[in-house]
């Protein structure tokens, strides 16, 4: 809800890094360099920042949280299902001769996609569009898969939209990074334009929290820097993923322990806290009523410690 500023020094490599950031969400930011005398013959290049490999083996089952070794040259293989039936015979079928798709995932190399170069639902090359056309949406209209642009009187241009949920929703715009509203869109020279990249579904619109909810398109200039800071090669934007915005978990409170209650609790899920921080010892305390159903209880821990390891264990207890 405000502004914020933050800063540190390079090594002798020119390398930094922000750490102990507690986002909630996603921001958006920009980071500027300077030179020991404050000059700005600088360039800030970003590290690619994808999502972490699972890389921790499951614990055994036990009554505490514990972090396990990665396992060192592990491979496992998914077996193909295999389904009982009947396939009956047809003496007019006719066998198909096996057919062969190759393609060549297309090469971006000014791309800001959080989800790597490329990897979004639809990729436009801008070498293989004719750029005569007078704006960056027109250039566009037709080529875009469940994409449509809708004309705004107030700005006299066209803004991009999709569907969702049988709504018009407007798509978020993000040049080199940075987001920007659509009136800017057009503003864009085409000429300046290296690639568009559309993300729709949740896979790769999930990276960018809040900003993605009705879908991005990402535009990629040729230089990379487009975005208000063209002139500007010591600043650079980035959107930085934090930690998911848990909703609270419904859990009944009863007056007393061995309180009547007048419905039955058949509750299948018991409780779960997104946010149990232990102490210094890695102890952590936590109190919930079971439902009335009796039986084998299955109690999952799922944690992360301050290094980003992650921890995982499973154990059960029986309600009689």
């Amino acid at each position: 809800g405000g502004f914020m500023m933050i800063d540190t020094v390079t090594d002798q490599d020119g390398r930094f890094v922000f750490d102990k950031l507690m986002i909630i969400d996603s921001l958006r930011c920009k980071i500027q360099a300077r030179t020991p005398k404050n000059g700005q013959n600088v360039v800030v290049t970003l590290d690619d920042s994808l999502p972490q490999l699972p890389q921790y083996a499951a614990s055994a089952a036990s009554d505490s949280l514990s972090f396990a070794r990665p396992a060192v040259n592990a491979a496992a293989s998914r077996p193909l299902s295999s389904f009982p039936g009947n396939i009956p015979a047809n003496e007019h079928a006719k066998a198909l001769k096996g057919v062969t798709i190759k393609a060549h995932k297309p090469v971006l190399e000014n791309s800001s996609n959080l989800n790597g170069p490329g990897n979004a639902d639809q990729v436009v090359l801008f070498k293989n569009i004719n750029l005569a056309c007078p704006s960056l949406a027109q250039c566009l209209m037709g080529k875009l898969t469940g994409v449509f642009f809708k004309y705004d009187p107030e700005n006299f241009d066209f803004y991009p939209c999709m569907y969702s949920d049988g709504k018009t929703v407007a798509l978020q715009i993000m040049v080199d990074g940075v987001l920007m509203d659509a009136k800017y869109l057009n503003t864009i020279p085409v000429e300046t334009v290296e690639s568009v990249e559309i993300l729709k579904s949740a896979n790769f619109t999930s990276v960018y929290g809040n900003d993605g909810r009705n879908g991005l398109i990402l535009v990629n200039t040729k230089k990379g820097n487009f975005a208000g800071i063209t002139s500007r090669r010591n600043v650079a934007g980035y959107t930085i993923k934090g930690y998911y915005k848990a909703k609270e978990f419904y859990s009944p409170k009863y007056d007393h322990a061995g309180s009547n209650s007048p419905a039955a609790d058949g509750r299948v899920t018991i409780y779960w806290k997104p946010n149990i921080v232990t102490d210094k010892n890695g102890q952590a305390r936590l109190e919930y009523y079971n439902a009335d159903g009796k039986g084998t209880y299955r109690v999952t821990v799922e944690g992360i410690d301050e290094n980003g390891r992650l921890g995982w264990v499973v154990y059960r207890y029986k309600v009689e």
